[in-house]
């Protein structure tokens, strides 16, 4: 292909200039200039394999003499026709360029672009410890455009070296009692997860406890990781603290990876329901809030989960289309939800005080993680499952709400709102509030859900200020109950 275009721009020189139309004539066949200027560049080539090392740079070299005008493509190939030493000058050029056209793309330093890929592999790892992820950014692209990298989505060096440069980093080495649990942990086909989950333990403070649990749950979600929004290995890659795209801000990686985890769960576990349903019922199924709210609740207890099989599938064949099917299921696994059953649970809770209530808005202030529990049980709030968030989140001052809108249906998103408010000065500062499945609503938007009821989050925070101090947890407690099952708000 690069013969046939070197020829076209040939027979275009020499149609452009009569005096190198002479000289061919007069010393070379014609139809051999081509092999002439191949074998010359590919000598040139040849000599800077050396400094030049990314696969891409013959391209880029051949690129730029293609791409030179008919005038000057004439010149660089007299030079090269009559060895004239000038033709060094157009070499250098088109290296100025390269180099330039590279700094100005990838936005790297010059030096960077004469190393070799196991280099850029050690300078990725040193700016991932320094946390310098706009040039790790940078050096990630040029080498997914410039070196021969397959399955580029899975590239990032998790191995030993990255371990043991982050347990430099902290003054310790390869002896660490906590390294050596994670190694056999992880020994096998699983040791690529050595980096991240030393960065987890000896950056985030993660104990080992929860990273074991992390490591099981992956196992066993082995067959669906591949829905996670990126690979496990790639979650230490992005500067902290980390915004979602739904506004949630996360101050740990480890916390976001268990929630994505919960998420990928949650969603596989509906498939499992929808795929027993008709082929017209199922389009679209797994996209519908309301149905993986409603399979979230009928997967939360085995007696309806049994009562589901005896009675509810086998008659899905009656309803005619997607919304008869969910309207009908929706009614089947909430048909013991009641209004009044939630009030009775709020007023009985031991820590948990009813601040506001219309009959049609619901809000309750909860001041330890057992009371969050008995009211939010249908939720994925992760500081309900873990003490240790529980602590970070709401700790001793802060106030934590639940509000409950009657008006929504049972398997609403928006039926069950969390929502953190941190003491500040005379008032309060709006620290996060999660709907149900556990996805960030930003206080402006909650604050126009309670306009329907009058009241808003100034005034709810009134009255819950005056119920009482949260319960005090011992580090003792938090260290056993450490991170729980999974970690997140």
């Amino acid at each position: 292909m690069i013969k046939k275009i070197l020829k076209e721009n040939i027979t275009t020189a020499i149609k452009s200039n009569d005096s190198f139309a002479k000289l061919l004539e007069n010393n070379y066949n014609t139809l051999l200039v081509e092999d002439v200027l191949v074998k010359e560049m590919e000598d040139y080539l040849l000599s800077k394999e050396e400094i030049y090392q990314f696969s891409n740079f013959n391209n880029l070299f051949y690129e730029s003499v293609l791409n030179f005008n008919p005038s000057r493509f004439a010149n660089f190939l007299r030079n090269v026709v009559n060895d004239n030493p000038k033709k060094e000058n157009t070499y250098q050029h088109i290296l100025n360029d390269i180099e330039a056209k590279l700094e100005s793309t990838y936005n790297i330093p010059n030096n960077y672009l004469k190393m070799k890929r196991s280099q850029l592999d050690e300078l990725c790892d040193e700016l991932i410890l320094k946390e310098n992820y706009f040039e790790l950014n940078n050096v990630r692209k040029f080498i997914k455009d410039n070196f021969r990298v397959f399955d580029y989505n899975s590239y990032m060096k998790e191995n030993r070296d990255l371990a043991v440069k982050i347990l430099k980093s902290g003054g310790e080495d390869e002896t660490d009692k906590t390294y050596v649990r994670l190694r056999k942990l992880l020994e096998g086909k699983n040791m690529g997860y050595i980096g991240i989950f030393t960065y987890f333990n000896k950056i985030e403070k993660i104990p080992f406890i929860s990273l074991k649990r992390l490591y099981e749950r992956i196992l066993k979600d082995n067959d669906i990781l591949h829905m996670l929004p990126e690979l496990v290995i790639n979650y230490m890659r992005h500067k902290l603290p980390y915004k979602n795209k739904d506004g949630r801000t996360y101050a740990k990686h480890f916390e976001r990876l268990e929630d994505d985890l919960l998420t990928i769960e949650e969603k596989h576990s509906a498939k499992l329901f929808a795929d027993e349903y008709p082929a017209a019922f199922r389009k679209g199924l797994l996209n519908t809030p309301d149905f993986l709210e409603t399979i979230k609740e009928l997967t939360s207890s085995k007696e309806k989960i049994e009562m589901y099989n005896k009675f509810f599938i086998k008659k899905v064949a009656r309803y005619k289309t997607q919304q008869e099917l969910l309207d009908a299921l929706i009614k089947f696994v909430y048909s013991n939800t009641n209004d009044e059953a939630i009030r009775t649970q709020i007023t009985n809770t031991y820590m948990c005080d009813m601040i506001f209530d219309d009959g049609e808005l619901v809000v309750a202030r909860v001041k330890n993680q057992d009371a969050l529990q008995a009211i939010a049980n249908d939720t994925s709030w992760c500081i309900k499952d873990s003490l240790s968030y529980w602590k970070d989140y709401v700790g001793n001052y802060n106030i934590q709400l639940v509000i409950i809108d009657l008006t929504e249906s049972v398997s609403s998103l928006y039926r069950k709102i969390g929502v953190t408010l941190n003491p500040s000065g005379l008032g309060f500062y709006f620290n996060t509030a999660h709907i149900k499945n556990d996805n960030y609503i930003n206080e402006s938007d909650l604050n126009d859900r309670l306009k329907k009821f009058d009241i808003s989050l100034e005034e709810l925070y009134d009255i819950a200020k005056y119920t009482g101090s949260n319960e005090y947890y011992s580090e003792e407690e938090i260290q056993e109950d450490r991170y729980g099952n999974r970690g997140g708000w």
